[in-house]
């Protein structure tokens, strides 16, 4: 959860106007919120529960939401929708958020682009350079990730998705050579989630550790190996023609 989840300010706005353009301005109670969002009052509440998003309260002792808070419960509400655990979808907003705050960041620093296609190397602070490598199989689009996978070296990888031909085949992440990877590094994999795109994840023990300790275990499932990976779309293939 990122610091902003909370929705509170230093302070009161001083004047009515600011109010108006203040998006963290607690102005919705829970049942206007709740119609807004198309949504139930349970549904918010779940939230509070979560601590994901920490209302105000009035005087009284009644939730108050924010314009921000909304759009964040928005965006559970859709993953929600989609099937997800709640927990999961909060969880997913969150790495989200994270890596958008890393975007933002590298924005002010020089840009750094992926050389070529069939590889390249992104240095790094503590010099351990994060490497990636496609190889295209028969059954698979295999990409291949070594080093530190974290904030400064997300972008690198989200480069080469966006570059990459997979349409709408297997998209294999073999992540046995990263080792560290934080909650922005583990962002950039939910962003290989594209429609049509069957994504498979290989972990190394550093992948699986941060998978188990964000709790998107439930979200990313991880394969021991890339044979494992791409055997299970053989044997499903297999299955198809036999039927």
């Amino acid at each position: 959860m990122t610091s902003e989840t909370c929705g509170t300010t230093s302070g009161e706005p001083r004047s009515t106007a600011e109010k108006f353009d203040d998006d963290h301005y607690p102005a919705y109670t829970t049942g206007r919120a709740a119609d807004m969002l198309s949504t139930s009052a349970a549904f918010l509440r779940s939230l509070d529960v979560a601590r994901f998003i920490e209302p105000q309260r009035s005087t009284g002792g009644h939730r108050r939401y924010s314009r921000y808070q909304l759009r964040l419960a928005a965006r559970v509400r859709e993953l929600v929708d989609q099937g997800i655990g709640l927990d999961a979808a909060c969880r997913i907003v969150t790495l989200e958020d994270q890596l958008r705050e890393a975007r933002a960041a590298l924005a002010t620093t020089p840009a750094r682009e992926a050389q070529g296609r069939k590889g390249c190397s992104v240095p790094t602070e503590s010099g351990v350079d994060l490497l990636l490598s496609i190889d295209h199989t028969r059954n698979a689009v295999v990409l291949t990730v070594s080093g530190e996978l974290d904030a400064t070296t997300a972008h690198a990888l989200e480069h080469e998705l966006d570059h990459v031909d997979i349409g709408k085949g297997l998209l294999v992440l073999d992540l046995t050579g990263v080792t560290f990877c934080d909650s922005v590094g583990l962002a950039s994999v939910l962003e290989a989630e594209r429609p049509g795109v069957d994504l498979r994840v290989v972990g190394s023990r550093q992948v699986r550790k941060t998978v188990a300790l964000t709790g998107m275990d439930a979200v990313i499932h991880l394969f021991g190996s890339v044979p494992e990976a791409t055997r299970l779309l053989a044997d499903e293939g297999d299955l198809a023609l036999s039927n």
